[in-house]
């Protein structure tokens, strides 16, 4: 419903504004089994999720060992326990081993240097912004075969893995290099496991072909029934070398590879890298039904997450908008930059299609409304 305020749910957008960065109390629950785990989320389902904006992982929380300097960038009890996500420098010869998630989805995108990204039954080096998706019984695996550091982020669907990474930490801080299989063997609780080199159920779809699933969206709750129709279909696995060779979605002045789509996803994400030029300048705006996470890649951006403004944040930079968070961004100076973005659950590349086709008509607000964008208009 339209608010005489001056856009839908403006209230609540402003008071999702107002807890950007705020801190939060980590749950007092102790989680070392599944059904721990279970009933941690069920907590943080009950919570709000906070905006949140860094110009840098350097603050953010230690889990490190084993080569590894992992930074917990976002966890549970700031998403609403949907998102948890890490960045990882991988020192060279540094290495994730192979494993799989019993439940759970796994996105990994590279930020710098060159790695060795396993996804399933494939392997690949990639450089900046390759990207990789490891749904439920996927092998993946990480490496620096290099002689200089990578780093990598890693979104977790939904969050808990922290608990793992800090149960594996203090294991490897007690005893060092002789227990590090036993410090990821913490994590099989909490259904992340070795493979011991063993194949895993979906490991040979990797890039398959998912064919497309539509239906008509003249409302929200269309675009919600869609997502429940992509739910029923099997995910993909998916390893990108190269976004540009990934779709074009050419909306808003940027060109918006889908690196996975909702239907390879089957429906918990659509993921992106935004090729961006000089001069784009995309408005405040919030999605009411879906987080958006954001990585800068390349290049430079004035990025706007709640009610906070970095006027210029460069590669590294991370940005997590909640349902009715506010997020902006524009591109600064000359050449392009890379976003990678991703929206969960799956169908913002729908909002982006009609753009091309509806978006000069009367009744634009109203269409790409109901394909889950809220824009805030002038002075807000």
């Amino acid at each position: 419903m339209e608010s005489s305020m001056g856009y839908p749910d403006q209230a609540v957008v402003e008071r999702t504004e107002r807890r950007t960065n705020a801190p939060v109390a980590l749950s007092s629950i102790t989680v070392r089994t599944k059904k721990d785990l279970e009933a941690l989320r069920d907590a943080w389902a009950g919570t709000d999720g906070n905006p949140k904006i860094l110009a840098s992982t350097a603050g953010c929380e230690d889990l490190s060992f084993s080569g590894l300097d992992i930074k917990c960038v976002l966890r549970g009890e700031e998403s609403s326990g949907r998102n948890s996500v890490h960045n990882i420098v991988l020192a060279p010869g540094a290495e994730i081993p192979a494993h799989g998630l019993d439940h759970g989805d796994a996105y990994w995108v590279v930020a710098g240097g060159e790695v060795e990204l396993t996804i399933g039954s494939k392997t690949a080096v990639l450089g900046n912004a390759g990207f990789g998706f490891a749904p439920p019984h996927t092998t993946q695996a990480v490496a620096n075969r290099s002689n200089a550091p990578a780093e990598v982020f890693v979104i977790h669907l939904p969050a808990g893995i922290e608990r793992g990474f800090a149960l594996a930490k203090a294991k490897y801080a007690e005893s060092g290099a002789d227990t590090v299989r036993e410090a990821w063997a913490l994590l099989e609780p909490l259904g992340l496991k070795l493979t011991d080199s063993q194949p895993l159920a979906n490991d040979d779809r990797v890039n398959c072909q998912q064919h497309r699933v539509d239906r008509k969206i003249s409302t929200l709750d269309d675009l919600v029934a869609l997502r429940a129709d992509w739910a029923q279909l099997e995910p993909i696995p998916k390893l990108v070398v190269d976004p540009r060779e990934c779709r074009n979605i050419a909306a808003m002045g940027q060109e918006a590879r889908l690196l996975l789509s909702p239907e390879e996803s089957r429906g918990a994400a659509s993921a992106f890298c935004n090729i961006i030029h000089g001069g784009v300048d995309v408005p405040a705006h919030h999605q009411p039904t879906e987080e958006e996470t954001f990585i800068i890649l390349r290049g430079d951006i004035r990025l706007r997450i709640g009610n906070q403004t970095a006027e210029r944040v460069s590669p590294g930079a991370f940005g997590f908008a909640p349902r009715f968070g506010t997020h902006a961004f524009t591109h600064l100076g000359e050449g392009e930059s890379f976003v990678f973005s991703i929206n969960t659950p799956g169908g913002h590349d729908r909002g982006f299609e009609i753009g091309l086709t509806e978006g000069g008509k009367p009744e634009f607000p109203q269409i790409i409304e109901a394909h889950g964008f809220t824009f805030h208009g002038p002075g807000h």
